[in-house]
């Protein structure tokens, strides 16, 4: 068996419960899952039924209510092994003298119950359940890099913002994430911590922190110290932080548990394991970051290929971002910090630093995210 697969005792118990007929609903799901994830545990479920079907076909048995049950769903008509009304003799020459017959019913049985265990989702899961099956799959997967592309709303190109021109990708674990931008002079590390703050690394040797209830703070402030000179400037650097982050973070369990809420959920097949869910929101519902989205999920291993997002920005549309799944692998937990991004000897400026070197700090990073220069 495959290092992955570690649940061969438990594979066994669930396995032995199907043929008795003793499987509930809720263990049929979880041997249905183990079947998905592991080839191993497929394996050792071939091999099971294999031998329960050659008892059933010599010793004249018959195939559990759950067995045919299963059968039925997946084929629309059952096709159970049949029973033996042979003599004694009958049956030792059947057993011996004509393997074939026994080969080819245990095969139709096979077929039927793999049809059913393993290619039901394919088949017959309804969008709620592709999504709560991506919702399970990227709650425990590993990490994930996808590609973001930014299409911003006319209505804010229009007010002289243009979409951000650098390369971006986005790094996701569960509802972690961080961000990285790439230009041709500079790549920025960026995200949020678990205390909501948005963090950033200009380089390994300085980082920064901005509180999202201080952009609020500081403009009282500011209009308190210089009236409304100034402020302006000051609220607009925080404005596009805050709309960077509303286009370009990424929380999949969130968003995923809030498409499964709020949203009216239509399938579209793309192929053997691809499926197109069209989620749009139902009338008297909000959400706060999104208006409709379409997510292409694979139905066999539940992971979400590829996202494209109607983003919202203070309750207005912001625009269009799509998620591209790039690869899948181990990112260190420390990746989705600042620190992470630091060296040892970094500076990092934080709400304690003081607001000039960190106003600056925050019109550079800006400059990378948009590809402009905000002046003071």
């Amino acid at each position: 068996m495959s290092a992955k697969f570690d649940n061969g005792a438990e594979l066994r118990e669930l396995l032995a419960k199907l043929m008795d007929g003793e499987l509930n609903p809720g263990e049929a799901r979880q041997l249905n899952d183990l079947l998905r994830r592991d080839p191993s545990a497929r394996d050792l479920y071939l091999n099971h039924v294999t031998l329960h079907a050659q008892l059933e076909r010599e010793l004249g048995g018959k195939l559990s209510a759950d067995v045919l049950e299963l059968t039925t769903q997946s084929t629309g008509k059952i096709v159970p092994l049949p029973r033996a009304s042979w003599s004694l003799g009958e049956e030792i020459k059947g057993r011996f003298l004509h393997p074939w017959p026994l080969a080819l019913a245990a095969s139709f049985a096979l077929v039927a119950m793999i049809s059913a265990l393993v290619l039901l989702n394919q088949t017959s899961a309804s969008a709620a359940e592709l999504v709560r099956h991506a919702l399970k799959t990227h709650a425990f997967g590993p990490d994930r890099r996808y590609r973001v592309e930014v299409k911003l709303d006319p209505a804010l190109q229009t007010q002289n913002t243009t979409a951000p021109a650098a390369e971006t990708y986005l790094w996701t674990r569960g509802d972690r994430c961080w961000i990285e931008t790439r230009t041709e002079n500079q790549t920025v590390a960026w995200g949020h911590d678990e205390q909501g703050q948005v963090w950033f690394a200009l380089s390994p040797k300085v980082g920064a922190r901005f509180d999202p209830q201080e952009a609020r703070q500081r403009m009282a402030m500011f209009r308190e110290m210089f009236g409304m000179q100034g402020a302006p400037q000051f609220a607009k650097c925080f404005d596009r932080l805050s709309l960077a982050c509303d286009l370009c973070s990424l929380k999949v369990e969130t968003l995923l548990q809030g498409v499964l809420n709020d949203f009216d959920l239509r399938r579209e097949a793309l192929g053997a394991d691809n499926y197109l869910i069209h989620a749009d929101l139902k009338p008297g519902c909000t959400n706060a970051y999104c208006r409709d989205a379409q997510l292409e999920v694979d139905s066999q291993n539940g992971v979400l290929q590829k996202l494209t997002v109607h983003r919202l920005h203070n309750g207005q549309p912001a625009g269009t971002v799509t998620f591209t799944l790039v690869e899948s692998g181990d990112e260190p937990d420390s990746s989705y910090t600042l620190a992470g991004h630091l060296d040892a000897d970094a500076v990092i400026y934080d709400r304690g630093s003081g607001p000039l070197r960190r106003g600056t700090l925050l019109m550079q990073f800006l400059a990378v995210l948009w590809g402009e220069t905000i002046s003071n």
